[in-house]
């Protein structure tokens, strides 16, 4: 049992129920803490870029993903997304795995096209820029309009940017923004014609950012005293850094302590000013 074999066989199931998936948290059953922490970001980030993923592996393959076997599906999605959205990963481990799992879960000859699709998506990739960095890039060396660039560029959840090297995404601006941002394009289609363009593509790229974790109820000396721990400009609030495990085990540590955000913690504040007879709480 690996990461990477577990959130593969995650995502076939998850391909086999599409679009009814199941929300279920993933499974990493022995693996290390470290492991499990690679088997969730690759999970986490292959269900948010689906829209994206699918559209660029399209790119590269003779016919649509969808009418490839699940497996085979789940094995490019995975790889396409450690190229595209996890820089710690070396691109020739990406593709050794990838084309390992290929040949020994599938058949050995689809090995090849594993190889053959995942490498295209290395080329495709010219350089990722991070958020602090974005004003200071200078256009590509090659001349393209405004309009290609913004055909070759895919927003990522920490306000980085990926560039590619050839403008493969829609011109169309509401297809183009519901791949750049894996939203389904009937909803992007039913934003822009409810609020302006501008206003529905803000929105859909702010569905990107990955919410914070909020705690309530730790204590002030322990929210100095932990690392993984930042005080939130509410008071009684703090913000959690760490990994899943690390949160299980301070709020195990901290019974009166829950996770909830200063908004919805207001809405139960003003709820208990009211005469509420009913026993479930509907959140």
């Amino acid at each position: 049992i690996d990461a990477r074999n577990i959130v593969i066989n995650r995502l076939t199931a998850q391909i086999l129920r599409w679009p009814d998936l199941d929300i279920s948290p993933l499974k990493t059953y022995d693996l290390s803490p470290r492991d499990t922490r690679l088997a969730q970001a690759i999970y986490n980030h292959t269900i948010r870029r689906w829209i994206t993923l699918e559209y660029i592996l399209n790119t590269y393959t003779n016919k649509n993903i969808k009418d490839m076997e699940p497996k085979m599906q789940a094995v490019l999605l995975v790889g396409a997304c450690q190229i595209l959205f996890m820089d710690n990963i070396p691109d020739y481990a990406i593709v050794n795995e990838s084309v390992s799992w290929a040949k020994n879960k599938i058949r050995p000859k689809a090995g090849s096209m594993v190889n053959a699709v995942l490498r295209k998506v290395i080329k495709l990739l010219d350089k990722v820029v991070p958020a602090n960095e974005i004003k200071s890039v200078q256009k590509p060396d090659k001349q393209l309009s405004d309009h290609d660039i913004q055909c070759s560029t895919i927003p990522r959840s920490d306000g980085g940017m990926i560039y590619l090297n050839n403008p493969i995404l829609p011109k169309q601006r509401n297809e183009q923004i519901s791949i750049k941002t894996s939203h389904p394009l009937e909803l992007i289609d039913l934003w822009t014609r409810s609020m302006p363009w501008q206003q529905a593509q803000n929105l859909a790229l702010h569905n990107l950012i990955i919410p914070p974790t909020i705690i309530y109820g730790i204590p002030n000396q322990e929210i100095i005293a932990n690392e993984c721990l930042i005080p939130h400009e509410t008071t009684g609030f703090s913000l959690w850094t760490g990994d899943h495990e690390g949160l299980k085990q301070l709020l195990t540590q901290n019974p009166k302590a829950w996770v909830q955000d200063p908004t919805s913690f207001d809405a139960i504040m003003l709820s208990q000013n009211l005469d509420m007879s009913g026993k479930i709480i509907l959140d």
